[in-house]
Protein backbone atom coordinates (compact mmCIF):
# COMPACT_ATOMS: atom_id res chain seq x y z
CA UNK A 1 0.00 0.00 0.00
CA UNK A 2 2.75 2.51 0.97
CA UNK A 3 4.68 1.74 -2.21
CA UNK A 4 1.66 2.56 -4.36
CA UNK A 5 1.08 5.86 -2.56
CA UNK A 6 4.76 6.83 -2.85
CA UNK A 7 4.77 5.98 -6.56
CA UNK A 8 1.70 8.14 -7.16
CA UNK A 9 3.21 11.02 -5.19
CA UNK A 10 6.42 10.81 -7.21
CA UNK A 11 4.54 10.71 -10.51
CA UNK A 12 2.52 13.78 -9.59
CA UNK A 13 5.43 15.71 -8.08
CA UNK A 14 7.93 14.90 -10.82
CA UNK A 15 6.14 14.51 -14.16
CA UNK A 16 8.23 13.27 -17.03
CA UNK A 17 9.10 15.50 -19.93
CA UNK A 18 8.26 13.13 -22.75
CA UNK A 19 7.75 15.74 -25.47
CA UNK A 20 10.65 17.59 -27.04
CA UNK A 21 11.05 20.86 -25.10
CA UNK A 22 13.25 22.78 -27.53
CA UNK A 23 11.67 25.12 -30.04
CA UNK A 24 13.76 24.16 -33.06
CA UNK A 25 13.14 20.50 -33.91
CA UNK A 26 16.29 20.10 -36.05
CA UNK A 27 18.45 19.14 -33.08
CA UNK A 28 20.22 15.94 -32.02
CA UNK A 29 20.09 12.67 -33.88
CA UNK A 30 17.31 10.81 -32.08
CA UNK A 31 18.53 7.43 -33.38
CA UNK A 32 22.06 7.72 -32.00
CA UNK A 33 21.52 10.23 -29.21
CA UNK A 34 24.50 12.23 -30.50
CA UNK A 35 24.70 15.82 -29.32
CA UNK A 36 24.34 18.64 -31.82
CA UNK A 37 26.04 22.02 -31.46
CA UNK A 38 23.52 24.73 -30.76
CA UNK A 39 22.90 28.13 -29.22
CA UNK A 40 19.97 29.68 -27.39
CA UNK A 41 18.82 33.23 -28.09
CA UNK A 42 17.96 34.81 -24.77
CA UNK A 43 15.58 37.41 -26.21
CA UNK A 44 12.93 34.74 -26.86
CA UNK A 45 14.42 31.50 -25.53
CA UNK A 46 14.59 29.94 -28.99
CA UNK A 47 17.19 27.23 -29.58
CA UNK A 48 19.04 26.93 -32.89
CA UNK A 49 21.44 24.44 -34.45
CA UNK A 50 24.97 25.52 -35.24
CA UNK A 51 28.07 26.80 -33.52
CA UNK A 52 27.68 30.46 -34.43
CA UNK A 53 25.57 32.61 -32.18
CA UNK A 54 23.24 35.38 -33.09
CA UNK A 55 24.57 38.46 -34.84
CA UNK A 56 22.63 40.66 -32.41
CA UNK A 57 21.63 40.35 -28.82
CA UNK A 58 22.57 37.88 -26.12
CA UNK A 59 22.95 34.11 -26.51
CA UNK A 60 24.49 31.05 -24.87
CA UNK A 61 26.41 28.36 -26.76
CA UNK A 62 25.92 24.69 -26.00
CA UNK A 63 24.56 21.40 -27.30
CA UNK A 64 21.26 19.63 -27.59
CA UNK A 65 21.40 16.30 -25.76
CA UNK A 66 18.42 14.04 -25.19
CA UNK A 67 16.03 16.72 -26.38
CA UNK A 68 17.29 19.40 -23.97
CA UNK A 69 19.67 22.33 -24.41
CA UNK A 70 22.90 21.94 -22.40
CA UNK A 71 24.76 25.27 -22.14
CA UNK A 72 28.53 25.61 -22.22
CA UNK A 73 30.03 28.78 -20.75
CA UNK A 74 28.48 32.13 -20.04
CA UNK A 75 26.29 34.66 -21.79
CA UNK A 76 27.73 35.94 -25.07
CA UNK A 77 26.76 38.70 -27.43
CA UNK A 78 26.51 42.43 -27.25
CA UNK A 79 24.07 44.73 -25.56
CA UNK A 80 23.28 46.50 -22.33
CA UNK A 81 22.48 44.26 -19.36
CA UNK A 82 18.99 44.79 -17.95
CA UNK A 83 18.18 46.44 -14.63
CA UNK A 84 14.44 47.06 -15.03
CA UNK A 85 11.35 45.28 -16.33
CA UNK A 86 9.57 42.08 -15.30
CA UNK A 87 12.17 40.27 -13.12
CA UNK A 88 12.66 36.53 -13.48
CA UNK A 89 14.80 33.91 -15.19
CA UNK A 90 15.11 31.75 -18.32
CA UNK A 91 15.62 28.03 -17.79
CA UNK A 92 18.11 27.11 -20.47
CA UNK A 93 17.11 23.46 -20.94
CA UNK A 94 14.03 24.62 -22.88
CA UNK A 95 14.11 28.44 -23.02
CA UNK A 96 11.10 29.01 -20.74
CA UNK A 97 10.79 32.30 -18.82
CA UNK A 98 9.48 32.39 -15.24
CA UNK A 99 8.76 35.60 -13.35
CA UNK A 100 9.90 36.13 -9.78
CA UNK A 101 6.25 35.88 -8.70
CA UNK A 102 6.28 32.19 -9.71
CA UNK A 103 5.95 29.93 -6.70
CA UNK A 104 8.88 27.68 -7.64
CA UNK A 105 12.65 27.57 -7.61
CA UNK A 106 14.54 27.92 -10.92
CA UNK A 107 15.63 24.72 -12.63
CA UNK A 108 19.37 24.79 -13.30
CA UNK A 109 20.95 25.90 -15.54
CA UNK A 110 19.27 29.30 -15.74
CA UNK A 111 19.96 33.00 -16.25
CA UNK A 112 18.42 35.82 -14.21
CA UNK A 113 17.19 38.94 -15.98
CA UNK A 114 14.17 40.99 -16.99
CA UNK A 115 11.52 40.95 -19.70
CA UNK A 116 10.87 44.31 -21.28
CA UNK A 117 7.35 45.54 -22.18
CA UNK A 118 7.62 43.92 -25.65
CA UNK A 119 8.31 40.48 -24.06
CA UNK A 120 12.02 40.40 -24.92
CA UNK A 121 14.25 38.87 -22.22
CA UNK A 122 17.50 40.61 -21.32
CA UNK A 123 19.98 39.10 -18.86
CA UNK A 124 21.05 41.06 -15.79
CA UNK A 125 24.54 39.48 -15.84
CA UNK A 126 26.69 37.30 -18.09
CA UNK A 127 26.65 34.42 -15.60
CA UNK A 128 24.79 31.15 -16.09
CA UNK A 129 23.71 29.53 -12.81
CA UNK A 130 24.71 25.87 -13.15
Amino acid sequence: MNTVVLTLVLLVAFPSHSSSPYKNNDASDSKTGAAASAYELLADGSIHNGKNGAHRGFFVRGQIKGGNFVPRGGVRGEGKLATTGHPGWIELYDGSFYGDETARQPRRPYIRGYKDPSGKFLPSSRNVVY
